[in-house]
């Protein structure tokens, strides 16, 4: 089947708006097409605080995290300010990272499919001073895609 071309620019505008994202299987999972685009697709989820469709992305084999806890947002948000906070709130952002973190890279790690994934933000704080963050994150490469998994990326 041929989708007309008014058709196929609805399909990507929605696709680029974060409506349609990457495959789906039959149980609802669901996998990003790159780490690149799934930082993009996480942002967007973050901010809009979709918990359950940011948890459909997630490989919970193997973990002992309760997808009732993701599902809820209580694996990926919290109210609760620590007692030494970054202004920027980026604390209450638990997993995998906060909103205005951009993709920065990839690493290829020892197990076989998994991917250590960069993200980082800067501040700058004027008279040419810039302040950077780093965050971590760890994801599944498959033939389907990738997911991200809710351990924390081992330490530089």
């Amino acid at each position: 089947m041929r989708l007309s071309t008014a058709r196929q620019a609805i399909v990507l505008c929605l696709f680029l708006a974060g409506c349609i994202t990457g495959p789906e299987t039959s149980d609802g999972t669901k996998y990003f097409a790159s780490p690149a685009e799934a930082v993009e697709q996480i942002t967007t989820m973050l901010e809009r605080k979709d918990w359950p469709e940011l948890a459909r992305y997630y490989d919970l084999a193997d973990s002992p995290e309760d997808p009732a806890k993701l599902i809820s947002g209580e694996f990926f948000y919290t109210d609760e300010e620590p007692p030494v906070a970054h202004p920027a709130g980026f604390w209450r952002y638990k997993h995998p990272f906060a909103p205005g973190f951009e993709f920065h890279s990839t690493r290829e790690l020892e197990e076989p499919g998994v991917i250590e994934v960069t993200v980082m933000v800067e501040i700058d704080q004027g008279g040419g001073m810039i302040q950077r963050g780093i965050e971590t994150f760890l994801m599944r490469r498959t033939t389907r895609g990738y997911q991200v998994m809710p351990h924390k990326a081992p330490p530089f």
